[in-house]
């Protein structure tokens, strides 16, 4: 297959787990974890990050493993785990925590029966059984503990494992066969029973393990997701606890449990903060440190190369579609700068760049960093797209001040509930983000996103040891620019007055009290102190000071006023 036919067949479209098929979630499921602990672990767990960083891709991937392997452990009288996915936006539209807290104790025993369902039905044994097969690029393979179930599943074909799973659960006194039996009775009687109770209990479930699962010597383990989307009221405090902690303290104590949870950080929902709710699996890397940046570069090439491979059928490298090598990275990182962590984000742009790549040549090359380049442009123009009137005029001005004054960073005090309009205007990516909430005196910190720099020439990275632009934005040029530049009413005033030109100090007098400024062509232009407007007055003067000022004759001579130090 030509790089051009694969471009064709767009392997990036699908960025969102759910839509993905079960048969190819392990095939695109990028391992977040590293050390002796694997995805698959069975263990409480507090899966943590915002929208887009791939929480319900590691649910659906412990999902869809552990049901994969459910029938072979049958088979070989090893112990099991029986997974269930709860999807907790089933349950959004209901106010009531009670009746929130009622219904999941409900569907959790529905889900083991739909569990029975499902292995009983030829399409999906099948459909399980491809999903392993489709894996043998994965990276949590290495795991010992799960080698051999995977080694064994391979070696089948898919009628020979349905065949298998079928005579498994079809044979009277095997583990199976007695676990289909009891699904069916408990069905037909205590279930329908059960939801006709007024209050279902946490006994209930407790019943239902002792019927169904515990004569076959099986575990559960409980995905829950879109926790963000339930009514906050199951997350406030009824008497001493709320009816979210009561819950997972209650399934937090029964032995035949482990539940693995995904939720948004800094939210109301992230309230399980002790350490007996389970390990933090944290699916955020901060791109701005080295670590950080290597781990999500791995991340990366991976999810590069699943997705290229899932739609070609065969092997891709991410060399032979993107223009990088080992020495040069430099495409993968603007994309990772403009991504800022998100997967999806991630792979939004993936998509785009072979868009702007076929554009360009038909995808008959490689795309390279200008394809890259265009993609992350039209992410922001897009974002920028959202605002018009005064606001897009307001966010213009915010972006010249900030690039007069060579930086991304910035604190704008008392200005909180305008900016407000940039930081939340999407769930996923903002022109401007929070990256530290002011405390006391001191502001809060925004910064520009990422792709709005690119896109408005807004300076990020100095060259290595100067205080020259590296204009590459690379990691391999220079560093990023960490200056906090503090904004204020009359620095916007200033920005709007036209007829302002850019200069520096070419002269400063030995008390620092006046001098002369050059704007390239004379460097006559004379100043004091006094001609620095009120909010850089405390500013540190030198000679070479970036400076931008008003060009005002005196006399025969020239003087620089309304002076701001940049």
């Amino acid at each position: 297959m030509t790089t051009s036919e694969l471009v064709l067949l767009r392997p990036f479209q699908i960025r969102n787990a759910d839509e993905f098929l079960d048969e190819n979630i392990l095939e695109l499921f990028v391992d977040p974890t590293s050390g002796v602990a694997g995805p698959f672990d069975y263990c409480n767990e507090i899966v943590k990050g915002k929208m887009g960083t791939g929480k319900t891709m590691y649910l659906r991937a412990n999902y869809m493993y552990h049901l994969s392997v459910l029938v072979p452990q049958m088979m070989d009288r090893v112990p099991l785990v029986l997974p269930l996915y709860i999807k907790l936006s089933d349950f959004q539209n209901l106010h009531q925590p009670e009746k929130i807290y009622d219904n999941i104790l409900i569907r959790l025993i529905d889900e083991v029966l739909n569990t029975c369902e499902k292995l009983q039905s030829a399409s999906e044994l099948v459909k399980l059984h491809e999903g392993l097969q489709n894996n043998i690029f994965g990276m949590w393979f290495n795991r010992v503990s799960q080698k051999p179930v995977i080694d064994k599943l391979n070696k089948l074909t898919a009628e020979e494992y349905t065949q298998q799973i079928s005579t498994e659960l079809s044979t009277q006194g095997t583990i199976g066969n007695n676990f289909l039996q009891a699904c069916s009775t408990y069905g037909k009687s205590h279930f329908i029973e059960l939801k006709k109770k007024d209050r279902p209990q946490i006994g209930d479930v407790v019943f239902a393990y002792d019927t169904l699962l515990r004569p076959i010597n099986c575990k559960l383990l409980i995905l829950f997701d879109e926790v963000g989307s339930i009514d906050k009221t199951f997350f406030e405090e009824h008497g001493s606890t709320s009816y979210f902690e009561t819950l997972m303290n209650q399934l937090r104590t029964l032995d035949f449990v482990r539940t693995k949870i995904a939720i948004y950080p800094h939210t109301f929902g992230d309230i399980l903060t002790e350490t007996r709710y389970g390990d933090v699996v944290a699916l955020e890397d901060d791109i701005y440190t080295t670590a950080g940046y290597t781990s999500f570069l791995n991340k990366t090439i991976s999810i590069a190369e699943k997705y290229l491979t899932s739609v070609a059928s065969h092997s891709v490298s991410i060399e032979s579609v993107f223009d990088v090598s080992q020495d040069n990275m430099q495409l993968l990182e603007q994309i990772i700068y403009a991504a800022d962590g998100n997967m999806r984000r991630l792979v939004q742009l993936f998509d785009s760049t072979l868009n702007e790549c076929y554009k360009r040549c038909q995808a008959t090359e490689c795309a390279n960093i200008m394809d890259a380049s265009a993609a992350i442009r039209n992410q922001a123009i897009q974002m920028e797209h959202l605002y018009y009137g005064a606001d897009l005029d307001f966010l213009r001005t915010l972006t010249a001040v900030c690039k007069k004054r060579t930086a991304y960073r910035f604190r704008f005090p008392n200005k909180s509930p305008i900016l407000l309009r940039y930081t939340n205007k999407s769930s996923e990516y903002n022109i401007l983000k929070i990256k530290e909430i002011g405390a006391g005196r001191r502001g809060t910190t925004y910064w520009f996103d990422y792709s709005y720099c690119l896109y408005a020439d807004i300076p990020t990275h100095y060259q290595f040891n100067s205080e020259r632009i590296a204009r590459s934005r690379s990691k391999d040029e220079g560093n990023w620019i960490t200056t906090v530049t503090r904004i204020t009413d009359e620095l916007i005033a200033q920005a709007n007055l036209p007829g302002k030109i850019d200069g520096t100090i070419a002269y400063l007098n030995a008390e620092k009290t006046a001098g002369f400024i050059s704007d390239g062509t004379r460097d006559d232009f004379f100043f004091t102190t006094g001609f620095v407007i009120e909010s850089d007055k405390g500013a540190h003067l030198t000679v070479g000071r970036k400076v931008r000022f008003f060009p005002v004759p005196l006399d025969k001579s020239m003087t620089a006023r309304e002076i701001e130090i940049l």
